[in-house]
């Protein structure tokens, strides 16, 4: 066996759910549709074929009886001895009764009397019936049946004597159309086996065969990985829970590994999406090249996942650093960061698979090109798995609520832009939007809280007065992430009536990912129309060097540099250095976290000994909180040289 047919083999072997057992799901399952289909299809007709006898029979009842009424008349009509009349109609009674689906017949006055019956010990009986004073009122014929057992059919039909109106009763037993109807069932059955033994055969010739396989074929596709052929994220999520499963029954060992190509955007930039594929399928490969029970996944545009049964975390290491070393040996100047987790005592794969995300980020942020288990990333800091939980089921329901706090350009005291605020609900015990960020850093889901704040805080965005600036935050960690792909965010803010460049795009100074990351997407960001601010300046020391790469529109001085020119302390010298930067660079400076008169006296010193031409913004608790409206946001409380009207 050749090694592509064996790893053919093994992608077969290593499915989901075995591709002929699929097919022979479905094809049972066709034939059990097709044969309920046909049976159901098989009783409508009978209940409907039945009604229709049972009228037939009845009509044609009627019709007899209707005839016999006549005789009765003729009979009348040309005696010339009422006795012997009587005694005529009297024998066709009795004629009548003597069939055997006929129980009695009754000629019947308009008293109810009976005046001639086809058994004489009847006459002179009382059969009076609302049935009869129908037809002695309507003068026509009536089927009555009460429908209970064996009880006898009631045709009733009306005679015209010369002395009056009279009634001829026949009641006739259910005898030949429970015949008639058990003969329609038989043939009704037998043709309904007969289709079944001849429909499901020609069915399965004709095209369940080839529906079978399409079915079988759709499956694999939707369970699959169009360009590597692995197992996809869908499919990922199931193998995990079933494995978590029989590890817990069988009390073996379970492991999992989270796989990242480094740098994967800047080859597939630089190298073309031809070269990116063609990595991507020869990763696959070496995922697949390991025991026959790993399975493999493509979960994401350069992840991939690996389910290891019965590895325990020392066996996943191993496989870690041979994966790893397969991979350099197969794809010169390509590294991969690994994470790995091992399912602990609490039995939840959804634990497992954040284990196995917060070591893979771990790896990301120790520098890439390593594997990092779960518990070594849990050495640093201990992350509570109700947080955890917490975070899972905010990213669910995303109940957020998202706040504008106004940002005053102190050049004519006008509100210029309001920063948007997104707040997770406090159901979810997180102590600010902070923390939030902190647990999704640790578990890798940066990306999908960035998006779910973004998201909010654009969709109240359509109220934004029409001269003001909306600043927008975007963590550094996603600024390469798909969600940001494109024309992505362009089509997001478009889509509450905004223009690219009516929005400022915040980048922190406390980014953790590398400078050169940092400046690409940034360029790309302004090509698409973007305004760019540089945020908590001050706090770290990554600012200046961002200042010299990236031209920034805004820079956003940090709080702690405003406590500390209040304090005395170095951040005059930090202020002083901004502003002189700011003015070569032309860029606008906004100082945050403005939250007592003192502080905003300090800080506007600075700024007025070093003049910046173009005005300089303040943003704070003093100027004004945080809101659900730009309308409430913009009034702030009332200081010095502040003028609460209108916008930039």
């Amino acid at each position: 066996m050749t090694r592509r047919s064996l790893v053919s083999w093994r992608s077969r072997r290593s499915g989901p759910v075995g591709g002929d057992r699929r097919r022979r799901g479905f094809a049972t399952r066709l034939f059990v549709s097709t044969s309920l289909v046909l049976v159901a299809v098989g009783l409508v007709l009978q209940v409907s074929q039945s009604a229709a006898l049972r009228r037939i029979l009845i009509d044609e009842g009627l019709k007899r009886h209707e005839a016999e009424a006549r005789l009765i008349e003729r009979t009348f009509e040309g005696a010339t001895d009422a006795r012997a009349a009587r005694r005529e109609v009297g024998a066709v009674l009795a004629q009548v009764q003597n069939r055997p689906d006929v129980a009695n017949a009754y000629v019947i006055d308009s008293t109810g009397t009976v005046i001639v019956a086809g058994d004489p010990d009847d006459e002179g009986e009382v059969r009076y019936s609302p049935a009869v004073d129908a037809v002695f009122r309507s003068g026509k014929s009536r089927f009555q049946s009460e429908d209970e057992g064996d009880r006898p059919f009631e045709f009733l039909a009306p005679v015209e004597l010369p002395t009056g109106r009279v009634v001829l009763e026949v009641e006739e037993l259910p005898v030949l159309l429970e015949q008639e109807l058990a003969a329609l069932r038989r043939s009704s059955y037998g043709a309904l086996g007969a289709s079944l033994l001849i429909a499901l055969p020609l069915l399965w010739l004709l095209g369940g065969r080839s529906l079978a396989v399409r079915y079988q074929s759709a499956e694999e596709r939707s369970s699959r990985d169009s360009l590597t052929g692995l197992a996809n994220h869908r499919s990922f999520q199931e193998e995990i829970h079933r494995e978590v499963t029989r590890a817990l029954r069988d009390g073996g060992p379970l492991s999992v590994a989270m796989v990242d190509v480094d740098d994967f955007k800047i080859v597939n930039d630089q190298a073309g999406h031809r070269h990116g594929d063609e990595m991507l399928v020869e990763l696959s490969a070496a995922l697949q090249s390991g025991r026959l029970t790993d399975r493999a996944f493509r979960i994401g545009g350069d992840e991939f996942a690996l389910v290891l049964p019965q590895t325990d975390s020392e066996g996943a290491s191993v496989a870690a650093e041979w994966l790893r070393a397969k991979v350099a040996s197969r794809l010169p100047n390509t590294t991969i960061s690994i994470g790995l987790a091992t399912l602990g005592p609490e039995g939840d794969a959804n634990v497992l698979r954040d284990e196995a995300d917060a070591a893979l980020y771990e790896a990301k942020r120790l520098g890439r090109n390593r594997a990092v288990s779960f518990h070594e990333a849990a050495l640093t800091s201990v992350l509570p798995a109700a947080k955890v939980q917490a975070l899972r089921a905010l990213l669910e329901e995303g109940r957020l609520s998202a706040v504008y706090q106004p940002i005053w350009n102190r050049r004519g005291g006008v509100v210029m832009a309001f920063e948007g605020l997104a707040r997770p609900s406090k159901d979810y015990g997180f102590d600010g939007p902070f923390e939030a960020f902190q647990v999704a850093e640790r578990i890798g889901k940066v990306d999908e809280l960035d998006a779910l704040c973004r998201r909010a805080v654009l969709s109240g965005a359509g109220e934004l007065p029409p001269d003001a600036l909306l600043f927008v935050n975007v963590s550094p960690q996603v600024l390469d992430h798909e969600s940001l792909a494109g024309r992505r965010l362009v089509e997001e803010v478009e889509a509450v009536g905004l223009g690219p460049e009516r929005v400022v795009i915040e980048i922190t100074e406390r980014s953790t990912e590398r400078l050169d990351v940092v400046v690409r997407e940034a360029a790309r960001l302004r090509r698409l129309g973007f305004k760019l601010a540089l945020d908590d300046v001050g706090s770290g020391n990554a600012g200046l060097e961002m200042l010299l790469e990236v031209r920034f529109d805004f820079v956003k001085v940090d709080r702690s540099v405003a406590d500390s020119i209040v304090e005395d302390g170095p951040g005059r010298a930090v202020m002083a250095a901004v502003c002189a930067f700011a003015s070569e660079a032309r860029s606008f400076v906004i100082v945050e976290g403005i939250e007592t008169q003192a502080m905003l006296d300090s800080v506007e010193l600075i700024l007025v000994r070093h003049y910046l031409s173009a005005g300089y913004g303040v943003q704070g608790y003093l100027l004004g909180r945080p809101a659900d409206g730009f309308e409430a946001a913009a009034v702030g409380r009332p200081v010095a040289s502040v003028v609460a009207g209108g916008y930039r």
